[in-house]
């Protein structure tokens, strides 16, 4: 964590339960992906917001050179886009700092006896990202097509996962656009989401 208070207070929260001990802190990402080898952490707590390299790209980094670890979140970004990237990337805990020392501390235990925790405000967020819209204009598997179009696959990839000609991967898209009444991909993700039309994670 960037900030010495923030920082200074949880490591103290840290080495005050007697079920952890702390190992060190920093104040930017490069330095702890750099010592990872050295340190070994089962558990870093962490911002998302630095100087230099972003959290949750440091996330993605150490999770591909040590993936036993986890990660607990302490921040102050209440964004509802870096919250579920955030998730995406394999976080355990995600807590607003202005939920107090107390909200840490529950999501220091939970995580400590093999659970996990977020913030209250974000359990509905989460939630909404697995609803669907019962009332769609589209088939059943144009709405197959439509999630693989929001998670970036292309005509062939779509093809191949659905096990179908490239053609037919084309005819569905093209249908999609026509009943969505959209031009571009970038319009049919965001109408998708904003619809409700598929799942997003």
């Amino acid at each position: 964590m960037e900030d010495p208070k923030n920082r200074d207070g949880l490591a103290y929260a840290i080495e005050s339960n007697n079920r952890c001990s702390l190992i060190t802190t920093y104040s930017n990402c490069e330095e702890a992906i750099k010592e990872l080898n050295k340190t070994s952490p089962d558990l870093i707590v962490m911002d998302l917001v630095f100087s230099g390299i972003e959290g949750i790209e440091a996330i993605k980094s150490i999770r591909e050179k040590r993936p036993q670890t986890e990660f607990l979140v302490v921040t102050g970004e209440r964004q509802r886009e870096l919250f579920l990237s955030t998730i995406a990337a394999g976080v355990t805990g995600y807590v607003l700092q202005e939920s107090g020392l107390s909200h840490f501390l529950t999501a220091l235990d939970k995580i400590l006896d093999g659970g996990a925790y977020l913030s209250p405000v974000f359990t509905r967020t989460l939630l909404e990202t697995f609803w669907v819209n019962p009332v769609s204009p589209l088939s059943d598997r144009e709405t197959e097509v439509l999630k693989l179009v929001t998670e970036g696959k292309s005509y062939t990839q779509i093809a191949t996962q659905l096990q179908i000609s490239q053609e037919t991967s084309k005819t569905h898209i093209k249908n999609i656009y026509r009943k969505l009444k959209v031009g571009s991909k970038s319009e049919v993700v965001k109408k998708a989401i904003n619809d409700k039309l598929v799942s997003i994670i």
